[in-house]
C-alpha cells in the first residue's frame, strides 16, 4: 500500500510519443472558392482509382500560382514543425495534389514513401466528413490486453486516434504513419470530402554525420512523373523522355569493347584466384616438412 505521502510520477508518459501538429489558416474562407474552382474543373485531375473512388490532381499545386498563399503557409507550418523537433528548419515540399472522395471513396491504409514529413489540408468538408485515422507503429499493446476499467479510460495504450475534419486546418505528421479515410457516405455527409496533401523533405547537408555524405536537394521545381505507367513502359517507335534519357546514356557508356574487357577482368581475378590456391597448398606443405624436421632433432 502506497502512503498517501508519497511521490507518483509516470516518467514514461509521452517519452516515445509520435508527434502530430495541428494548424489553421487564418485565411482559409476568403480563399477556398478558388481553390473548390480549381478542384472541381475535371481537366484538372489527372487519374482516377476504381478500387476505392478517388480523384487525383497531379502532385504539382505547389507550382499553381492560384495555390501561393496555401504553398507558402504549408511551408511555414514545416519549418515551424522542423524547429519544434530539434531540427534546422530546412525542408521543402517534393509534391502537392488535390484528392477529391465522392460516394463510396475512401483512402486504405497507407504511408508516404520517400517523405520525411507528410501533410494533409482540410478544404471542403462538414463535421460528418470523415477525418485521418492514425495508427500506432507499436504492437506491444496487443501481445497481453489487461480487463479495462471502463470508468476510467486511458490513452497510454491506444493503437488508432481519429482527426476529426475540420475546414481549414493542417496536420502536419512524420510522412512513415500509417493513416486512413473511411468511405464516403453522401447520406450521412451530405458532400464530397476535398482535402489538400504534400509531401516533404529535409533541404541541406546535415551535421550528424561526421562525413556530411547527406546532402538532399530542393526539388520543389524538378518536374514529376505525369503517368505511373511511363516508369515501366517502353515503346521502340515511341519511347518516353525518360526511356530516351536512359538509351541515350547506355549508347555512350557502354559497348561491346566494355563488355569484352569486364570479361577479360573476370578471367584475370579467376587466373590470380588459382594462383593464390596453390601457393597457400604449397606453404601448407614447407610448413609441415619444417615441422617434421624439427621433430627429429
Amino acid at each position: 500500500m502506497i502512503k498517501d505521502e508519497s511521490k507518483i510520477e509516470a516518467i514514461t508518459q509521452g517519452l516515445f510519443g509520435i508527434p502530430i501538429y495541428k494548424m489553421q489558416f487564418k485565411h482559409h474562407h476568403v480563399l477556398k472558392p478558388q481553390w473548390l474552382e480549381y478542384m472541381s474543373d475535371k481537366e484538372n485531375f489527372r487519374r482516377h482509382t476504381t478500387n476505392n473512388r478517388l480523384y487525383f490532381t497531379s502532385a504539382e499545386l505547389h507550382k499553381e500560382l492560384i495555390f501561393n498563399p496555401l504553398r507558402d503557409f504549408f511551408q511555414k507550418s514545416l519549418e515551424y514543425v522542423m524547429d519544434d523537433l530539434g531540427y534546422l528548419p530546412n525542408i521543402g515540399m517534393t509534391g502537392m495534389w488535390g484528392t477529391v472522395h465522392p460516394e463510396g471513396g475512401y483512402h486504405h491504409r497507407h504511408t508516404h514513401n520517400n517523405s520525411f514529413l507528410a501533410g494533409i489540408y482540410y478544404l471542403d468538408g462538414n463535421e460528418r466528413s470523415s477525418g485521418t485515422t492514425f495508427y500506432s507503429h507499436d504492437l506491444y499493446s496487443h501481445i497481453i490486453v489487461p480487463a479495462k476499467n471502463k470508468d476510467k479510460p486511458s490513452t497510454r495504450f491506444r493503437t488508432e486516434y481519429t482527426n476529426p475534419f475540420e475546414e481549414g486546418s493542417l496536420i502536419i505528421f512524420p510522412a512513415w504513419l500509417e493513416h486512413s479515410t473511411a468511405s464516403n457516405n453522401l447520406k450521412h455527409t451530405e458532400k464530397y470530402r476535398k482535402i489538400i496533401s504534400f509531401n516533404a523533405m529535409p533541404l541541406g547537408m546535415t551535421n550528424t554525420d561526421p562525413f556530411d555524405r547527406y546532402n538532399y536537394q530542393d526539388v520543389s521545381n524538378a518536374p514529376l512523373v505525369k503517368d505511373v505507367t511511363e516508369l515501366y513502359r517502353y515503346d521502340k517507335d515511341k519511347p518516353s523522355d525518360m526511356n530516351i534519357d536512359n538509351l541515350n546514356y547506355f549508347n555512350q557508356n557502354i559497348d561491346s569493347s566494355d563488355i569484352i574487357g569486364n570479361q577479360q577482368d573476370k578471367n584475370e581475378i579467376n587466373t590470380l584466384r588459382e594462383e593464390v590456391g596453390s601457393l597457400k597448398s604449397e606453404l601448407m606443405d614447407l610448413k609441415d616438412l619444417l615441422i617434421k624436421a624439427s621433430e627429429t632433432k
